[in-house]
Formats: structure tokens, sequence, C-alpha cells
């Protein structure tokens, strides 16, 4: 090996690769192809051709198992042959090294087309990470939207880590009742009442979008009939009635704790009231029962009027 290193510093690469022939040293003589290939590319004239270099170059990286057309395909790069870069790495077949070279040359699309084509999630998955941080989120799910792989991969990952992410891809992706739900799972996770209150409001506004699109996708596995638009306009129509009716009543809570704040229950009360509020959370006849039961009959009808309770 010493030897054929030798021989590489005086750019005798022919006599070097016979070398490692001779000895059966394929590793090295993989070394001495990328070494040749890169004392091609930097020494070429610049009249020369993207074209000539490549069909002088692929031959020798065709011929030698190992070998990688990234590797050389870097060195292009540097400098400044792009088109040559990207003939190159249209022969490399190992995706781990055409991706992050295709993500430092800009072309994120065709990277994305690469990883998903190879079929490694790890790959796709730190290929994801990496396009969500660099991209605007329009453009990012724009990129997503001809590769259903990489979508459930994305799902996925912000079903446990980023759910905000998730309900802009889903409104993006024109999925506005799937978007709807998780807004108001999200508001009913939240440690606070103004968490869950905005959630709430946020399912409302992508239900009574959905009301008005009915995307095809989403009508097909919630419809209520067989008109299929019209009965997933129909569902979410019914969603965002029933959750601005839920902002409503909770709305209606906050303000009865507020009235009653500091008054000690009364008999009838005790036994009703175990936890730290007195009407969030409860159903909407046990809200009216509890406003007697504190003296706020007047807002009990008013309750009753606005939510229609027979």
């Amino acid at each position: 090996e010493r030897a054929v290193r030798t021989l590489l510093a005086r750019h005798a690469h022919l006599l070097a690769a016979r070398l490692c022939e001779l000895l059966g040293l394929s590793e090295m003589k993989v070394a001495v192809v990328h070494h040749w290939g890169k004392a091609k590319i930097g020494g070429a004239a610049a009249s020369l051709s993207d074209e000539a270099l490549l069909a002088a170059l692929a031959p020798k990286l065709d011929a030698t198992a190992g070998a990688s057309h990234a590797r050389l395909a870097a060195e292009a790069l540097a400098v400044g042959r792009r088109g040559l870069a990207a003939r190159l790495l249209e022969k490399e077949e190992d995706a781990t090294r055409r991706v992050p070279l295709l993500l430092q040359m800009g072309e994120e699309r065709l990277a994305l087309t690469s990883a998903v084509a190879h079929g490694d999630a790890e790959l796709i998955y730190l290929l994801l990470l990496h396009l969500k941080a660099r991209l605007p989120s329009a453009l990012f799910f724009e990129l997503l939207q001809p590769h259903p792989a990489a979508q459930r991969l994305l799902i996925h990952f912000c079903r446990q880590q980023d759910t905000k992410t998730l309900r802009e891809f889903l409104y993006h992706a024109d999925q506005p009742l799937e978007a709807a739900s998780l807004a108001a799972a999200e508001g009913y996770r939240a440690e606070t009442l103004s968490q869950r209150t905005r959630g709430l409001a946020l399912a409302r506004q992508f239900y009574e979008v959905a009301a008005a699109r009915a995307p095809l996708g989403v009508a097909a596995s919630l419809s209520f009939s067989p008109a299929g638009d019209t009965g997933a306009s129909h569902h979410a129509a019914l969603m965002a009635h029933a959750t601005g009716e839920q902002l409503r009543l909770l709305t209606a809570q906050l303000n009865l704790e507020r009235e009653t704040a500091g008054a000690p229950p009364p008999p009838a009360a005790a036994a009703l009231a175990p936890g730290r509020w007195r009407f969030v959370d409860l159903p909407l006849n046990e809200t009216l029962f509890r406003c007697f039961v504190y003296g706020q009959a007047p807002y009990a009808e008013r309750l009753r009027l606005e939510l229609r309770v027979p």
C-alpha cells in the first residue's frame, strides 16, 4: 500500500492501478480511481465540456467495483462543474451518498424523490427534518405532494413530536376535517383553559372550511350518504355547529366560575363539586342545575335560550 500511495503522490495512476490488480488490493484500487478522477476533474481545462469529462470518467468508475460516482460529483461541484456533478449523481446507486450531495446542490425535489425510491425510512426521516427546518412550510408541503410514503412518515413523526406542523400539513393537503379533529384533541389535552378555547376555535374554523369544500379524500371516509361530498359537507357543518356550542358553553362556565368565585358552596352543591371547578367540564344539564343551586337562575335562563334547551 505504501508503494501505491507513493505512485499516487506522483500521479502515476495507471501504474498504481496495475500494482493494485497484481497484489489483489481491491480497496486501494478504488482509492486510485477516486484519486485519478479528482485529478482529472481538477486539472481539466475550462474549455473541456462536462460531457467530454463524463465520457472519460464513467467507464473507469463503472468498471471498478466499489467506486463512488458521488465522490467525484462532490469534486466536480467544488470546482464549479455543477452539470458534471448532476450527471455523475444520476449514475450513483447509493442513495445515502447521493441525497446529501443533492441537498448541497439545492436540488431538494430530486433528493426527496431519490430517498423515497431508495425506501430507507431513516434516510427519509432525516431528509424530512432537514427540509422542514430549511424550507417555508408551503414549499415543504408542496414537495411532499407526489410522495405518499414521505407524507405518511411525516404524519407519524408529527403526531408524536410536532402537532402544529401536522395540523398545517393536513390543512395544506386539503384535509380540513382531519386538521379540525387534531385541533380539538389538542385543545382538550391543553394545560390551560385559554389554550383549550383557542384549540376549539381553530377546530371550528377547520370544520367550517371542510363544510364549504368537502374534499373527495375525506368525503369517501366520512360520508353519511351516498352523495359523497354532500355527506362530508353535512358532517363538517354539524361538527362546526357542535364545536361552536361547546365553545359557548365553556365561555359561560368560565363566566359562572368568576360570578361564584369565593362563595361557599350551598349544602345542596357540596357533594357535587369535588374538584377545583364548580362549572367547567360539566355537561349542559349539570351546568344549568348548578346555576340554580348557586343562585344564578337568570344566567341559567339566558344559557338555556342561547343553547336552545327545551
